[in-house]
């Protein structure tokens, strides 16, 4: 699977006062040749604009920076022509309003250039009256700029809206379904923008998500008839917000399509009150496509954008020559840290952000500090630290279009960034692309233990039916190359190998244990299926091993070679406990991906010679193989890649560690562990047999799921990094930033810190 390229390098800027400086220490007359080199200079630096792309780019930047006017826009749209980028969370003018405001006047339009639009005009309304009567409040010809929305609305069907939008903006929508068993078969809440579906909510459902629109967008939201009477869903918030602010020049595109769950960046801005175009603040906002709509569209989901105080931190900014967080060109050598100087921001422990930048300008001296002349600066500050996600609550989805999105490679760090011109240049996503994976769920079992684990396969069936997905189980006697196997759970894997064989090469399987239960059966595996991986594991959860269990296989040659390798340690289990094939995995792992000590742990796993009773020197084997390791990671090696994802990360976990509870926004989807049929009919469901979940019992929200892991991982300190910096992984793998929301990700290949390999073909 392609990645899209980052931004190419800029020309390096060439520094023609080097001689003038010479001269300056052998006491020689400046004036002339001072003169000189800046009309050199200014020869140079036109030149590179006609041969760079990237450098016209950047004039296009910076000239429209300096043409607008007024506060700083809370859209940002690198795509001319395209949805600006929404601003929903803290910023932006509030044009639509959700509960009894929106009854009121329109409010107040916030920032100083940010021009208050209408949000749409009056289309086609097929139940007008009976929206209006519910609490809708919408636009009539001539009759202004009223606000629009409503909050703790029961809608009842069938019931429509469609709006043509104006201006550009943000449309802000929270529903959920207040009575499944009502809702007609096959129907459900819709809501599509210009006929592009963006939220299917079906019986039992509920939705939060944000959708970036443009003039001419045609708003549409409906809902199905319902049985019984009484209302069939509830629409918690509608909001629409307008945006009037100016974009930003556009960028090229990147030389390859964007994938399902690929990293990548959008633009930020802050509208402030009374804060002028040149204290306009822009950062990054990192991201995942969570999902492909069309070539043009996805849905992103991103953090909680940054506070927009910052905007009032870069109006208050002061040029201080003397501080790490600025940069300056300076006349001669005067500069109070030498010439030239760059600003050094390693001492910020969450990035920096740029605060105010003035260019140069024909040297034309625009500071004048302590007897220094300056030609230009930056100011940077430190990142304020984001507080972290324990709640599960600062996880949104947008509806964004392809020019808006910047394609980011895993191994990129992303405080390593300046949220500069050269940022702003960043290549786009050019489309998008749906690869078409096919999905099956997978699981060995004969007949007895088909029937043992009945209920637990038929809530997998459940799963598996309500996303399209195949529910296969294999016997474990269908093939002759695995006969040979003694051991259940290697053959297992020798099976899965030979079964692949026959299965077309877009197959993604998701192979389960049989003691395993859906939790979860409105979202799907899809965050996984599209992963670049050709194997993926995961950290188990309150012990020290890889999980072998359940895991996630592509069908690539990698994948079926992987599976092989690991089966034949069936002929090597030493004497004393091993764990059969989940002590065996430690040592494919890392003999795949080729780090160090694999012959000193090998030969611990062949001392093993205790019994189950006695685990010391099993899990001092463990031990051996999880250090050489390191922290999770997509491992690139011998034309593959191997992924173990961090504890509570991947679609499975151990069930009895979620407290058998499980969200239907964020977090694991199924639970291993539930051998007693009687959970599965008890706590789990209250009709298996017709998919009818306790949602009582087991669903609950993305905070309390969120605010469970993040004690979890607080009190088992052995098995989670730490702190908001946790030591021994990158920032972004730790817990407290990344496990309230469950979005701790593998890190790349040749992301730091790294772990020493002894090969020759990694990456």
């Amino acid at each position: 699977m392609g990645i899209c390229a980052a931004a190419a390098p800029l020309p390096a800027r060439t520094s023609s006062r080097s001689r003038a400086m010479h001269l300056q220490e052998d006491r020689q007359p400046l004036h002339e040749e001072v003169q000189r080199l800046r009309a050199e200079n200014r020869a140079l630096r036109q030149r590179l604009e006609k041969v760079s792309p990237q450098d016209s780019l950047l004039a296009q930047v910076r000239a429209q920076r300096s043409s607008l006017s007024g506060g700083a826009a809370a859209a940002l749209s690198p795509g001319l022509g395209e949805a600006t980028a929404p601003a929903p969370f803290g910023g932006g003018n509030a044009v639509a309003v959700a509960g009894a405001a929106a009854k009121g006047a329109p409010p107040r339009a916030r920032g100083g250039g940010c021009r208050s639009m209408p949000p749409f005009e009056p289309g086609d309304q097929a139940s007008g009256g009976l929206i209006r009567s519910a609490g809708w409040h919408v636009n009539t010809p001539g009759g202004g700029t009223g606000p629009v929305g409503f909050g703790g609305l029961d809608v009842p069907g069938p019931a429509a809206l469609r709006v043509r939008l104006t201006g550009r903006g943000v449309v802000r929508v929270r529903v959920q379904a207040l009575r499944p068993s009502a809702v007609d078969s096959g129907g459900g809440l819709a809501m599509r923008l210009s006929g592009t579906p963006v939220v299917q909510l079906g019986p039992g459902g509920q939705c939060s998500i944000a959708v970036a629109y443009s003039p001419g967008d045609i708003l549409e939201i409906s809902t199905p008839g319902f049985a019984g009477g009484g209302s069939a869903f509830k629409l918690e918030t509608l909001e629409l917000l307008a945006h009037d602010c100016g974009g930003v020049a556009s960028a090229n595109a990147a030389p390859a399509t964007c994938r399902n769950w690929e990293r990548v960046r959008l633009p930020w801005t802050d509208c402030e009150d009374g804060l002028d175009s040149t204290h306009r603040f822009v950062r990054w906002v990192e991201g995942r496509i969570s999902k492909v709509v069309n070539e043009t569209h996805a849905i992103v989901q991103v953090p909680a954008p940054p506070s927009n105080s910052m905007a009032k931190r870069a109006q208050a900014a002061v040029f201080d020559p003397k501080s790490q967080l600025t940069s300056y060109q300076d006349e001669g050598t005067c500069g109070a840290r030498g010439d030239d100087a760059k600003a050094d921001l390693s001492s910020c422990k969450h990035g920096a952000d740029l605060l105010k930048s003035v260019e140069m300008s024909d040297y034309k001296i625009v500071a004048k500090i302590d007897g220094c002349q300056y030609f230009s600066y930056k100011v940077y500050a430190c990142r304020e630290e984001t507080p972290a996600a324990a709640d599960g609550s600062s996880l949104h989805r947008l509806v964004l279009p392809a020019s808006q999105l910047a394609p980011v490679g895993e191994e990129v760090d992303v405080q390593e960034h300046d949220e500069d011109d050269e940022a702003l240049a960043a290549p786009r996503c050019p489309g998008f692309v749906e690869e078409g994976r096919r999905i099956a769920i997978v699981l060995l079992g004969d007949t007895r233990f088909q029937a043992k684990y009945k209920t637990q396969i038929q809530s997998l069936k459940c799963f598996a039916d309500g996303h399209g997905y195949e529910l296969r189980i294999l016997l474990g006697n269908e093939y002759e190359a695995c006969k040979n196997y003694r051991d259940y759970f290697f053959r297992k894997h020798c099976t899965v190998a030979e079964w692949l064989e026959s299965q077309p090469a877009t197959l993604v399987a998701a192979i389960v244990d049989a003691d395993v239960v859906a939790a979860v059966l409105e979202r799907g595996l899809e965050k996984w299926a599209n992963h670049p991986a050709d194997v993926q594991l995961y950290q188990r959860c309150l012990l020290p091993e890889i999980m072998a269990g359940n895991y996630m296989v592509r069908n690539t040659p990698f994948s079926r070679t992987f599976l092989r390798n690991w089966a034949k340690y069936n002929f090597e289990m030493p004497k004393g406990f091993s764990s059969s094939d989940n002590g065996a995995i430690h040592l494919v792992v890392q003999d795949t991906v080729q780090v160090l000590n694999f012959p000193k742990c090998k030969k611990l796993y062949r001392g093993l010679d205790k019994p189950v009773t006695d685990l010391t020197t099993y899990f001092q084997f463990v031990k051996c193989t999880t250090d050489a390791l390191g922290p999770p990671r997509d491992w690139r090696s011998r034309g593959g890649i191997v992924a173990v994802w961090p504890r509570f990360n991947f679609w499975a976990a151990d069930g009895v560690y979620m407290s058998k509870a499980a969200s239907r926004e964020i977090g694991p989807l199924l639970h291993h562990g539930i051998k007693d049929s009687k959970d599965v009919t008890g706590h789990y469901y209250k009709n298996v047999s017709a998919c009818v979940q306790n949602t009582e019992n087991v669903i609950k929200s993305a905070a309390e799921i969120g605010i469970h892991a993040i004690n979890l991982a607080r009190g088992y300190k052995e098995y989670f990094p730490q702190g908001k910096d946790c030591p021994g992984t990158a920032i972004r793998q730790c817990p407290e930033r990344c496990l309230g929301t469950f979005s701790c990700w593998p890190l790349g290949d040749q992301e730091k810190p790294l772990t020493p390999r002894t090969c020759t073909d990694c990456g």
